[in-house]
């Protein structure tokens, strides 16, 4: 069954977000589904009003609404194909919170939106709103760095925790394997001097799941590993170097194979990678075994 059905993107009517609208809007055109645009009106703390001399609660937030209101119906009369169903929300509070909020309320599949990445200080006080949803979203998340470069999500890599496995991926797989040209590459990375304790059984598991996914109609996807001390940069640049157009990951928390940690390795290459990242939050299984979440046993 396919995952994608309703797609959101967050807009604040810069240039870069509204190219994230057009990117939503040709999405929900290849899958078939609706799109929904939205954008938070920022509520300002009276301490700010203090702080600048301004009286920010003399603002009339009902003619904000409106007037985000009518710029959502031109970005959507711009940038998104005829035939997508297409609603414009725009409510007021925390960006974050209140696109969550929204995932939530009208049961969103897919948020796609841009992010300018947070570095340095930033990163870890602070954080882009992007990776705050991702963090808490309760579905899967694309951010676009530079979204009017992307020619197509076609090619997709997917950095693989072998504990945590990609089964819940597989609708996901499905939903982008509708695109043009569509393949995959899994791809493992260990820390350098790992000694995988049953090699054989590994490749049995990677190339028995790649023989269930072409039982799914999931073909075109080969399997390769790799060893690297840096996860973040190993991603990113091994995305970069072969030109893929989607980094597709999911994160419940560490593990003995390659520690991805939702909020680090995971947020890293959110704030960092040039090409789009689609996040999926799992919630963590009693069960720890090695081959654990496997696309058969969700056949």
């Amino acid at each position: 069954m396919e995952a994608i059905k309703h797609i959101l993107c967050p807009v604040d009517f810069s240039a870069v977000s509204e190219q994230s609208a057009a990117q939503a809007g040709l999405l929900a055109h290849q899958f078939g589904c609706k799109l929904t645009l939205i954008h938070v009106v920022s509520v300002i703390p009276a301490s700010y009003g203090a702080l600048y001399g301004i009286d920010f609660q003399s603002v009339d937030t009902m003619d904000l609404i409106r007037s985000a209101t009518d710029a959502l119906e031109e970005v959507r009369a711009k940038y998104i194909p005829a035939g997508v169903e297409c609603h414009v929300v725009a409510v007021t509070g925390n960006v974050s919170s209140e696109i969550v909020e929204e995932i939530k309320k009208t049961a969103v599949d897919l948020v796609l939106m841009a992010t300018s990445g947070a570095h340095g200080v930033e990163e870890f006080l602070i954080g882009s709103n992007a990776a705050k949803i991702a963090r808490s979203s309760p579905c899967a998340v694309i951010t676009l760095r530079s979204p009017e470069k992307i020619s197509s999500f076609s090619k997709v890599l997917i950095p693989l925790d072998i504990v945590l496995g990609f089964g819940e991926l597989l609708p996901y797989l499905q939903s982008f394997h509708k695109l043009q040209n569509f393949s995959a590459e899994v791809l493992l990375i260990s820390e350098p001097g790992y000694k995988d304790p049953d090699p054989a059984a590994t490749k049995h598991f990677l190339d028995n799941e790649l023989k269930h996914l072409s039982d799914h109609g999931i073909d075109h996807v080969t399997w390769s590993e790799i060893q690297s001390d840096d996860l973040v940069e190993s991603i990113c640049r091994y995305a970069e170097d072969h030109a893929f157009g989607l980094i597709l990951m999911k994160s419940e928390g560490r593990s003995s194979f390659a520690k991805f940690i939702l909020g680090s390795t995971t947020e890293g290459v959110i704030n960092h990678a040039k090409v789009p990242v689609l996040s999926l939050r799992v919630k963590p299984k009693k069960q720890k075994g090695r081959f654990s979440d496997s696309v058969a046993g969700n056949s």
